[in-house]
């Protein structure tokens, strides 16, 4: 009965470590997840087009901030305004092979790319 119960466990063992191995080390989402902090951005983009995109930002910071989403060639998608310690999810087409950005106007901090299958990645804010 022992043997039988450890050969249990060893299994059990084997199998959440095979489970852990397919797990990956950096964060994703499904939506680009924009990160407003005082002095960075951080974004975690979605591996995967699609046309029909969310973009959820959120504001870490102690301010209000309004910002907009443009596509390449300058066209405004969407306005947000956000007060602090808040979040904003805006949908918005994006058409295949471009990328967009997010452009926070005050505070003023320099353009965010948003592009598919990277990982999550930090821009500083200019000084």
């Amino acid at each position: 009965m022992i043997k039988y119960i450890m050969k249990l466990s060893i299994i059990f063992i084997l199998s959440l470590f095979s489970n852990l191995s397919s797990l990956h080390g950096y964060e994703k989402a499904e939506a680009f997840m924009v990160y407003l902090f005082e002095d960075r951005v951080k974004v975690l983009s979605p591996k995967n087009y699609h046309k029909n995109q969310s973009v959820i930002i959120e504001n870490k910071t102690l301010t209000k901030v309004i910002g907009k989403i443009r596509n390449e060639s300058g066209k405004v998608l969407k306005y947000v305004n956000i007060r602090p310690g808040e979040f904003k999810s805006v949908e918005v087409v994006i058409a295949k092979g471009h990328n967009i950005y997010f452009v926070p106007m005050v505070p003023s901090f320099q353009e965010v790319i948003l592009s598919f299958g990277k990982r999550s990645y930090e821009v500083p804010s200019k000084k």
